[in-house]
């Protein structure tokens, strides 16, 4: 019975000792490279670090070591996971990692893996022929971890492979480290945390180098710049949310109103001017100068947000990424489309011209080419991580966007029957003292003919579409909003 108790003491005093030896800052910056997180926990409390790397350059390659605490990772059921990753920028994406995986009793297995944007995929054959020395184990509440990245592995990756795994001495790189949980059963890495706080990923400011051949004061790095975004999540998940309710009022209230406007009601109110023109014009115009507005104002919100940076994917797309990278293109193709419409009319054929048919045309698929690009923008955003929309909501956003998907095919269709009883359709006609009222295109009405059938019930269908737009945009943006109280 003494005996098991000394042998308990006895370990107890190792463990904690293994520990201690690990994280201190001794010798960094004149023996080997040192970076703690966050900036300067080394200095107060070495105990207090949330994480840590440490490597040494060797011969024949780079020893790693890199510990994290377990304390806030809490669901001790899953397994764990500690990684870095060197990076040609400050973002996450078309980066090599190095990361050690815990099951849940402690012990860790070390692999390479390769960021492509927002898709991890582990190396298994690199693994095996450019990491030696491998070790991991989760002592004392600390994931700690000890690599040798081999500088001649890297030749005998797969060739397929051999770009995802970079070449250490070539260049400078960022470096990031992130830890989180893993899979109970498959030990598969569940995402790092999303939210601004000690489990959100850290990046090197500055540039490190993992270089045999260098001056002492490359190999012997002291990192202490370093950050975790440039704006905070908090601010991150409202400014998409407030991209995403611009843009639904921008094209669904206002551009559906004004194409609609454009389409179906130059023959109403002839006698009646707005500031000496017609009032669907005014309408059509002041509709889409403003969504226009929203639209380059919302744009602009959002790459911010993104530090300016176009997102895609690199090189491996799973349907997921496939969607974002949809997202941005066709969402960034429809605002570039409605910013041309303006310059596109300033170059407008006279009403005599042969090339204003064509102009009518391209006019109109222009405006429904960019109409339908945010369109499915939406509902690609659904899935979107920031949204909160399909993790909180499921499928209720695809079917109030379907109500008012058929909604307006349903007031276009009810109006173009209403428009197709008019006998004046296809009269060519003069000014009338307004703009855009030659016909030849796809609008066939004669503005200047006498007050058609029906005229009546044409507002009685753009205001049924208008409430309908509305209370869509209203309720989606009530959901993106929701999100914000719930992550």
């Amino acid at each position: 019975m003494i005996t098991a108790i000394l042998l308990c003491a006895i370990s107890w005093i190792a463990t904690t000792t293994t520990t201690a030896q690990n994280l201190t800052s001794e010798g960094c910056g004149s023996k080997r490279s040192c970076w703690f997180q966050p900036g300067g926990c080394e200095t107060t409390d070495i105990g207090s670090c949330v994480s840590s790397v440490q490597w040494t350059t060797e011969s024949d390659g780079v020893v790693f070591e890199f510990q994290a605490t377990i304390r806030d990772l809490t669901n001790t059921f899953n397994g764990r996971w500690i990684a870095i990753g060197f990076s040609k920028d400050d973002r996450m994406g078309d980066d090599s990692v190095i990361e050690c995986i815990f099951k849940p009793s402690g012990d860790g297995n070390a692999y390479l893996s390769f960021n492509d944007m927002t898709h991890n995929r582990q190396l298994l054959q690199a693994t095996t022929v450019a990491l030696a020395e491998t070790s991991g184990q989760i002592v004392d509440d600390r994931m700690m971890c000890k690599v040798k990245w081999l500088y001649g592995g890297r030749e005998k990756v797969f060739e397929e492979d051999r770009f995802k795994v970079f070449d250490l001495e070539s260049r400078p790189w960022t470096m990031q480290i992130a830890r989180g949980e893993a899979d109970h059963y498959s030990f598969s890495k569940m995402i790092h945390s999303t939210h601004d706080g000690d489990l959100f990923p850290w990046v090197t400011t500055s540039e490190v180098h993992v270089c045999r051949n260098c001056s002492d004061e490359k190999r012997f790095q002291y990192i202490k710049d370093m950050k975790q975004t440039d704006i905070s999540r908090y601010w991150r998940y409202r400014i998409a949310t407030i991209h995403g309710i611009l843009l639904m009022f921008a094209w669904w209230v206002l551009a559906s109103s004004a194409i609609l406007m454009a389409r179906f009601f130059k023959p109403l109110w002839p006698n009646t001017k707005l500031f000496g023109t017609a009032i669907w014009f005014q309408a059509h115009r002041n509709c889409l100068f403003v969504s226009v507005i929203i639209q380059v104002i919302a744009v602009f919100l959002i790459f911010l947000q993104s530090s300016f940076t176009w997102y895609g994917c690199t090189y491996e797309c799973n349907a997921e990424a496939f969607g974002f990278k949809l997202h941005v293109n066709l969402g960034f193709s429809a605002t570039v489309a409605a910013l041309i419409q303006p310059f596109l009319a300033l170059i407008r054929p006279g009403p005599d011209s042969n090339w204003r048919p064509w102009f009518n045309w391209v006019h109109w698929f222009l405006g429904m080419g960019a109409w339908l690009c945010a369109t499915i923008t939406f509902f690609l955003a659904v899935q979107l991580g920031k949204t909160g929309l399909h993790r909180n909501f499921q499928q209720t956003p695809y079917y109030i966007m379907g109500v008012y998907i058929a909604t307006f095919v349903i007031c276009s269709i009810a109006l173009e029957i209403i428009a197709s009883q008019s006998t004046m359709r296809t009269q060519k006609i003069g000014q009338h003292g307004m703009e855009l009222n030659l016909l030849n295109g796809p609008s066939t009405e004669d503005p200047g003919a006498s007050y058609p059938p029906r005229a009546s019930l044409r507002p009685v269908f753009l205001v049924i579409h208008l409430l309908v737009a509305i209370a869509a945009t209203c309720w989606i943006s009530y959901m993106l909003i929701y999100n914000l109280e719930a992550v």
